[in-house]
C-alpha cells in the first residue's frame, strides 16, 4: 500500500497491544479470509466489493483504501447485521475496530 515505511512501524507499534492484528499485512491477511467467510455464508455480493476494492481499484493512498473497506463492512453491519453468524460478527468486528484505530492516527 501507499503507507510510508516509517509510518507503517509507527502505527504498527501504537496499536499491536489495542487489536488482535500486529501489523498490516496481518490485517489484509484477515481481509482475505474474511471474504472467503461471507462467500461461504451467502454474502458473495460484500465478498466481491471487498476484493474488488482490496486488488482492483488503484489507491492514492493506502488510507484511501482503509477509508472505502471501513465504509463498505459498516454499510453490511446496516443491512445484513442480522442475518450474520456471531463468528463473522466478531471478525468484522476486529476489522473495524482496528480501521477506526489506525485511521483516527493519521
Amino acid at each position: 500500500m501507499a503507507y510510508s515505511h516509517g509510518l507503517v512501524q509507527a502505527l504498527e507499534m501504537r496499536h499491536m497491544k489495542e487489536t488482535k492484528f500486529k501489523d498490516i499485512q496481518e490485517f489484509y491477511s484477515f481481509i482475505k479470509a474474511i471474504t472467503g467467510k461471507l462467500s461461504d455464508n451467502g454474502f458473495s455480493n460484500i465478498s466481491e466489493i471487498i476484493n474488488h476494492r482490496m486488488y482492483k481499484v488503484s489507491w492514492t493512498t493506502g488510507s484511501e483504501l482503509l477509508e472505502e473497506l471501513e465504509n463498505v463492512f459498516s454499510e453490511f453491519k446496516k443491512e445484513s447485521w442480522s442475518l450474520v453468524s456471531d463468528e463473522l460478527k466478531s471478525d468484522i468486528n476486529d476489522c473495524l475496530e482496528y480501521l477506526k484505530l489506525v485511521l483516527k492516527s493519521q
